[in-house]
């Protein structure tokens, strides 16, 4: 790939930016073959709170935040104990169902040997056999 060209949009003021950008090389060009890069950079030390608004403005904001916080937080913590005791269940169900199984294949396995036996015995009697 190669660059074909590079500009700088720098900007003054905080907002929203629109931008529009058209091939205008020879074909149309290919989605797969065009590459476009967006750099933007922040510069996070900058203070955007205005100096002449009180504190005292951003007291109720920062207390229903932290009561909000609070009760995500009280909520995951349900939600974990929640899922560790369905995690629990879940597990000792499979476990019953694996014994319900096993005794339903050794009721099975029991029953025909004795259905087997038994026809055995009544063809000796009869003397069928």
């Amino acid at each position: 790939l190669r660059q074909l060209e590079s500009h700088d949009f720098p900007v003054h003021e905080e907002g929203w930016y629109s931008a529009c950008v058209q091939y205008t090389q020879g074909k149309p060009a290919n989605p797969q073959g065009l590459r476009m890069e967006l750099n933007v950079e922040l510069k996070p030390d900058i203070d955007h709170r205005d100096p002449d608004t009180p504190v005292e403005t951003y007291r109720q904001p920062i207390n229903t935040l932290n009561s909000n916080i609070e009760s995500a937080h009280r909520e995951i913590n349900y939600l974990l104990a929640r899922t560790g005791r369905f995690s629990k269940t879940a597990q000792s169900t499979y476990w019953r169902v694996v014994w319900c199984a096993i005794v339903n294949i050794c009721v099975l396995i029991g029953s025909s040997w004795w259905q087997v036996w038994s026809l055995k015995r009544l063809f000796k009697e009869k003397k069928l056999v």
